[in-house]
């Protein structure tokens, strides 16, 4: 795991943290640049990015992620925003004590588990299929396999930065698999940090989630857009993001 430092060199320092199957240069939908614009920004560059080694699982990326906090923090409050899968990072993150940071904002991470057998079968599917279409570069064939996984809807543009990832099927294997298999318990209440839930307010998924991380972390907060699509953030505006950030971070 490698962090890339972009933005401002003083202010508040936010940790970001990709979805599965996306890249850190990626811009988190738009909402990179601007967040570049007033603060310090930490981006995660998980095991496995650019064909560097593996994604194992989210238990391990979670486990760096802490140790990285606090290498980064210092003295200073330290901010955490986790885009779909990079907010499974950050839940399961909430297991650890040492995890100082202030607040974890977690945008519609997936917290519904399976059956192992399930997972796997569908994880395996996945990471054959992507990596296939990823190598042919076939932006038809990937819009149709995203949709079959979230609704959303897919623009062109979006579809490209897919191709650039050089991700192994082994590793979008292992980053389904762990959020199909996102494990919750009564360790989520070590951490003192915070949670901010973000999601749309017709994204099932992410509400079923956010019922069921509450029962751990009832101090969870819930923030709802008015949008259909998983992390569509164009259809509700980047600046309801800014709002909320600016709302919290100091």
């Amino acid at each position: 795991m490698e962090i890339i430092q972009k933005g401002q060199t003083q202010g508040p320092k936010i940790l970001c943290l990709s979805g599965m199957m996306t890249h850190w240069r990626g811009g988190y939908g738009g909402l990179g640049p601007l967040l570049e614009e007033k603060y310090q920004v930490y981006y995660v560059k998980y095991d496995g990015a650019q064909g560097e080694g593996t994604f194992t699982s989210i238990e391990d990326q979670a486990a760096k992620v802490v140790q990285k906090v606090q290498e980064i923090a210092g003295n200073q409050a330290l901010y955490a925003y986790g885009s779909s899968m990079g907010a499974n990072v950050l839940v399961e993150a909430l297991k650890y004590p040492d995890f100082s940071c202030q607040l974890a904002f977690l945008d519609a991470p997936f917290l519904i588990s399976f059956p192992h057998w399930l997972c796997r079968f569908l994880a395996k599917r996945l990471g054959q299929k992507v990596h296939e279409i990823i190598e042919t570069k076939d932006p038809v064939a990937l819009e149709k396999l995203i949709r079959q996984q979230t609704d959303s809807e897919v623009h062109l543009e979006l579809l490209k930065d897919y191709f650039d990832l050089d991700l192994s099927a082994k590793t979008i294997e292992n980053q389904s698999y762990s959020c199909y298999r996102m494990r919750l318990d009564t360790s989520l209440q070590a951490s003192p940090a915070k949670p901010i839930f973000i999601c749309g307010d017709q994204e099932k998924w992410a509400l079923r989630s956010y019922k069921r991380l509450k029962k751990y972390r009832p101090d969870t907060d819930l923030y709802l857009f008015d949008q259909h699509d998983h992390l569509s953030k164009k259809l509700h505006g980047l600046h309801l993001y800014l709002e909320l950030f600016q709302e919290f971070i100091i």
